[in-house]
């Protein structure tokens, strides 16, 4: 290989070498794919804004000829995210080509490419697993997830805590409901979801994790809060792997919650090895796949299953606690312990992403040289790849995780 006669990459090969950055990193950024897409905002600062907002009630009452009427309200809630720079770089030889294509730096580009795809897929599921998903046990037990009404013995809750009698009448013990996951489906904070750091039995008082940001109320007949309570894990946690009726009942919930498919039709789900090996193997699974129509398969595309586009997920989300005693909500999630997995199924706009194709030069690569101090003798070369990104929740009744237990 000749030694490089450039200080950079000539125009032609930055572009061509971010182009195969960006097209590696869609192709294994299967998580991002899955949200609402926001461009950087050039030359208007770090600050972006996603929306979502809360469904009309339904009309009622016919309306009078000649008559305009009273204009409903529309109740939105603004998402303010900042962006944050995200990079990682790594040491070559001294010698690359850069004014032609250079297979050592194409395969460096693949893996940059891979580790910028997993790790923002990895700060994107952490989002979403904290604050934005409804969860669905594996087994389907019903005792421990159901949807009921919030609101006890107080007029006004706060955004810290709340009070919910239906979980005072089935936690008799104080502290039992850590480590559980409530989403409001309806009213005050529509679209929240919060981890339960603290539970008291008398009223069902529940601590949030992270404050909501509405004033959650006494549910009233305008804004009735309706909430999703589900514990996957902790003393009465998943026992079962993964089976096809978890499915189903993720996409129950989507389409109650009106979530919409995506532009092939169907919902997408990401899977793990394990969990996908436990669901092709369910007798119901393949009893569907018999009779349903074959779809157009993408890369990492397993099939179309229960109404779900199904891609493959090598980090999988995990969830880490495992009783009341040891919760501690920074760990509640891990890539790397935990026996409870969890597995995805979307509809659109669950969650906002910045889209990387906003800005040039993806890859960057240093080459020793006459001005070069942190390398003074020119030993080595670096390449790297810098991202200016951020992953915000935005509706939880349409993103939901399944959790299975896995020995």
């Amino acid at each position: 290989m000749a030694v490089n006669t450039t200080a950079t990459l000539t125009p032609a090969m930055q572009t061509y070498y971010d182009n195969r950055f960006l097209t590696y990193f869609k192709d294994t950024a299967i998580f991002q794919q899955q949200g609402q897409k926001r461009p950087v905002p050039l030359n208007a600062g770090k600050t972006i804004d996603f929306f979502r907002y809360h469904p009309y009630a339904l009309v009622t009452a016919s309306g009078t000829e000649g008559t305009v009427g009273t204009a409903v309200a529309t109740r939105a809630m603004n998402f303010t995210a900042t962006i944050a720079v995200w990079k990682n770089y790594t040491q070559v030889s001294e010698f690359l080509q850069l004014t032609s294509r250079d297979r050592n730096l194409e395969n460096i580009v693949d893996l940059m490419a891979q580790n910028a795809a997993e790790s923002l897929d990895w700060q994107a599921q952490s989002e979403v697993a904290k604050y934005g998903a409804t969860y669905v046990r594996g087994d389907c037990n019903n005792t421990y997830q159901f949807q009921t009404t919030m609101g006890g013995d107080v007029s006004d809750g706060g955004t810290t805590t709340a009070d919910c009698a239906a979980l005072d009448a089935l936690y008799a013990t104080n502290d039992l409901a850590i480590g559980a996951v409530i989403t409001v489906r309806k009213g005050y904070n529509y679209g929240q979801a919060r981890i339960v750091s603290d539970f008291a039995a008398t009223r069902g008082i529940i601590t949030w994790e992270t404050a909501m940001p509405e004033t959650t109320r006494q549910p009233t007949s305008t804004y009735p809060i309706e909430i999703w309570f589900c514990q996957p894990n902790g003393s009465n946690r998943v026992t079962q792997g993964f089976q096809f009726r978890a499915v189903t009942k993720a996409v129950e919930l989507l389409e109650r919650a009106n979530a919409p498919k995506f532009a092939d039709g169907y919902y997408h789900g990401l899977i793990d090895p394990i969990c996908k090996r436990q669901l092709l193997a369910d007798s119901d699974v393949l009893t569907y796949m018999q009779t349903s129509r074959p779809a157009k398969m993408e890369k990492n595309t397993i099939g179309e299953v229960g109404g779900v586009m199904w891609y493959l997920n090598t980090v999988p989300m995990r969830i880490y606690h495992t009783s009341a005693s040891d919760l501690a909500i920074a760990n509640w999630i891990s890539k790397d312990s935990g026996k409870f997995y969890v597995t995805w199924v979307f509809g659109q706009n669950a969650f906002g992403v910045v889209e990387l194709s906003g800005r040039r030069k993806k890859i960057i690569v240093k080459t020793p040289g006459p001005q070069s101090i942190s390398v003074p003798t020119d030993e080595y070369s670096t390449v790297g790849w810098k991202a200016y990104w951020i992953c915000k929740a935005l509706n939880a009744t349409y993103a939901v995780g399944i959790v299975t237990y896995q020995a």
